[in-house]
């Protein structure tokens, strides 16, 4: 007897909650339905929806001490029963300074809606959750929570019914995906290392799903005839920082390599040394994949790894780069590495269309634009990484 079926769902028709896109509209709304089943005459004290964003992380260190950070970052409420009280719904009762309403027996939907304001619209992250390691995790997370406490009588206290429902938050980065379709400035990682002389130019490092970074390689060239390379590794790394109560852990994951079909040529350099040179294209096929085998091993075959766009939300930070190693024949010369940084986007070519078409006409300031690459802070010396 009394509440049944208690659910929160998007509105009739619609896949998602959320409406507006974060990083692009001023403002976003949640929207959806709060359903239930009243097996009789319902009488409700309160009736409300809640949105509430936190980011948590968690490090366990190697004396095994714990530490655990969490911080909310937006809590919504919206009071339905007032909205009821004061709609003209056939939900209204006789006298609207009732603090209750009667529900009848039977099905109901009742509409909601809750505005994110545009500040937090500036600033709050995506959803996020990263749980590589058991020494440290990591989440945003946004949930919507219906609380809906009836009255069942005279002699008997009130009951509480909660249901919870966890929903994507997406963000855009507008800014990045204008400079991945319009700079035309490539990374070049150009000198000389004790072994080799190096030119390698990286285009724009600015890409989305299944949006391909070319890697061109001008000329890889030992100092001496005698050295002889044994080749050239290029991978995108994710590097995820985490942060509690002081401690900081980085995560490392190599998620991409080139196409194993694609070959660097040799030829002859003028200190008849070996050359290398040729181009490598690198692109990241999905955001939650299961790593394929590759030739030179540079990936775990079968492991799952989620590609995270690049962000710096305080206690999480995630970045990328792509890698480049010079391997040497014999192993008496140091493997020589070195990096480009980059920032992935989870934008397809669907997103990253609509925002070329529209960015103009939302309030987005055009130095933003116009602004350098921001890259996170380098990691701190005391910093401890791990290789997944």
């Amino acid at each position: 007897m009394g509440l049944r079926d208690l659910e929160i769902t998007p509105l009739e028709g619609e896949l998602n909650f959320l409406h507006g896109y974060l990083g692009v509209t001023e403002t976003v709304t949640v929207r959806g339905l709060l359903k239930l089943t009243a097996t009789s005459s319902l009488k409700i004290r309160t009736l409300r929806i809640s949105l509430e964003g936190i980011i948590n992380t968690y490090i366990k260190t190697r004396d095994s001490k714990v530490h655990e950070a969490t911080n909310v970052l937006i809590s919504e409420t919206t009071n339905l029963l007032s909205l009821l009280i004061s709609d003209n719904s056939s939900y209204r009762p006789a006298t609207p300074s009732k603090k209750t309403i009667t529900l009848p027996k039977g099905d109901h939907a009742i509409p909601f809606e809750i505005l994110i304001p545009a500040i937090k619209c500036r600033t709050i992250p995506a959803s996020h959750v990263s749980e590589q390691t058991e020494d440290a995790k990591s989440f945003i997370l946004y949930e919507l929570k219906a609380d809906v406490v009836t009255v069942r009588g005279i002699f008997s206290s009130d009951k509480t019914h909660v249901v919870t429902e966890e929903i994507d938050v997406p963000r855009v980065n507008v800014p990045a995906v204008v400079r991945a379709a319009t700079t035309t400035a490539n990374v070049i990682l150009e000198g000389t290392e004790d072994s080799v002389d190096y030119k390698i130019e990286v285009e724009p490092s600015v890409f989305g799903v299944d949006q391909p970074v070319h890697v061109h390689v001008h000329g890889i060239i030992p100092n001496s005839p005698k050295l002889k390379i044994s080749g050239l590794s290029v991978f995108l790394r994710q590097i995820e920082t985490i942060r509690a109560n002081g401690q900081q852990r980085q995560i490392t994951t190599s998620v991409a390599v080139p196409d194993s079909t694609l070959k660097l040529r040799t030829d002859k350099a003028v200190n008849g040394a070996e050359r290398w040179f040729g181009d490598l294209s690198i692109s990241v096929p999905a955001t939650h994949m299961k790593l394929k085998k590759d030739k030179q091993k540079k990936l775990k075959s079968g492991k799952i790894v989620d590609v995270f766009p690049s962000f710096d939300a305080d206690l999480i930070a995630v970045h990328h780069v792509i890698s480049v190693v010079i391997k040497f024949k014999g192993g008496k010369v140091a493997d020589v590495k070195l990096e480009a940084p980059a920032v992935f986007i989870d934008a397809d070519h669907e997103i990253r269309d609509w925002v070329l078409k529209h960015y103009q006409h939302v309030e987005i300031k055009p130095m933003a634009l116009r602004m350098p690459m921001m890259m996170p802070p380098p990691p701190q010396p005391d910093t401890e990484q791990k290789e997944e």
